[in-house]
This record gives structure tokens, sequence and C-alpha cells, in this order.
């Protein structure tokens, strides 16, 4: 959030606890027993009055390169009586971190959202990088339980391509478009 995390007024704050971490164990839901042996984990955190009425956010981290992981928020943000859209963009590669925020001046210079599907052209500086969802199941949080949902991503600099891959799982929320 950058220094909009500072703000003690703000409607809802956003934190990122870990954007990939190494999972050991199991999980019991419902008498159905979960293993995770050489798995992978994301944590978050949201807290504060309300949620944005309009955000688009997804994360993956199962690429073919175990080092990628990806977070995409952009939301419709109520500040000081007026909104502003509010972007955070994380693409964490082989130890480096991209980052790409409102507070940075990162752009969005493509954005088509619909359909369970969201495609995102974010630009900062040199850098640019472009994201496309899709989910093939839909439920009334946007967020599919049993259905594939994908995520493909290209980091370029200089208008040379970097970085190019597919995420297999996915975690996908559509609330809304941010085009009125």
């Amino acid at each position: 959030m950058g220094f909009f995390g500072y703000l003690g007024f703000m409607e809802c704050y956003h934190g990122v606890v870990s954007m990939t971490h190494f999972l050991e164990g199991q999980l019991t839901l419902n008498e159905t027993t979960i293993e995770f042996h050489h798995s992978k984990g994301y944590a978050e955190k949201d807290w504060g009055r309300s949620f944005p009425k309009a955000y688009v956010w997804f994360q993956s981290n199962h690429f073919s390169d175990i080092t990628t992981s990806v977070l995409f928020s952009y939301a419709d943000i109520p500040f000081m009586g007026r909104h502003f859209q509010g972007l955070i963009v994380n693409l964490l590669y082989q130890g480096k971190e991209y980052r790409f925020a409102t507070y940075n001046g990162a752009k969005i210079t493509l954005e088509q959202v619909g359909d369970g599907r969201a495609e995102y052209r974010v630009k900062r500086g040199r850098y640019e990088l472009e994201l496309l969802v899709a989910s093939t199941v839909q439920t009334e949080l946007a967020a599919p339980r049993d259905g594939l949902m994908i995520e493909r991503i290209r980091l370029f600099h200089r208008g040379k391509l970097v970085y190019e891959d597919l995420g297999t799982q996915a975690g996908i929320e559509i609330m809304k478009s941010h085009k009125a």
C-alpha cells in the first residue's frame, strides 16, 4: 500500500504476509484430509470498515519456474470524499522483485475485464508487465472452488521480453468492472 498504509482513515487496508513459502502437513476439513508435501503457499491480510466496491485481484505462485510468484490488485479506493484507482502488482522472479503500484508511478495501459477473465498491461519506467487470467468456472464470489484457473504473465524491459510463464493454479476475484 506504500504510504497509504500509514493513513488511519482508509476504509480498507491490504497487506501481503508471504508471496511464496513452502508447506508441509495436512488439513482436515469436513472429514476430508488434504495433504501438503513440497507445496507452495501464499498469505495476505485485509482489514478495515469495508471492501472496495469494485476491484480485480489475482495471485499465483504455481509456475514452471518455481521462483515465480505474482500478485495483482486494482481497486476503486474511496479517499477523502473522492475515489481513485489503487494499483499494486508484484512479480517475484528468480529472487528479484518487480513492483508496479500507484505510489511508484505505475500505470495501467490495457484493461479488459469480463466473463471470468481479466487482461492487463501495466507500465512502470522501462518495464511493462502483461497479465492474462481466466477461470473456467465462476461462483458467486468470482473465485472457483473446483475448476481450472490459469494465469499467463509476460515481463518486458525496454520492449524486450524478459520472462514469460503460465501459472496453473491461481486465485481470482473480479468484483465489477472498473469501467462504469
